[in-house]
């Protein structure tokens, strides 16, 4: 039997969601129809 992956992720750091969402690209998984992210510290990205 096949894992399941997950359909949420929650992040400590808005740069790891940002890794995530380029990830998710990566593997064609649209956020958030296949994915849900959530960045937790409210860093500016520039």
């Amino acid at each position: 039997m096949a894992a399941e992956r997950p359909t949420a992720l929650f992040c400590f750091a808005d740069r790891m969601a940002r890794g995530v969402y380029h990830a998710a690209a990566e593997l064609g998984l649209p956020i958030p129809a296949d994915l849900s992210v959530i960045g937790f510290d409210n860093q500016e990205l520039m």
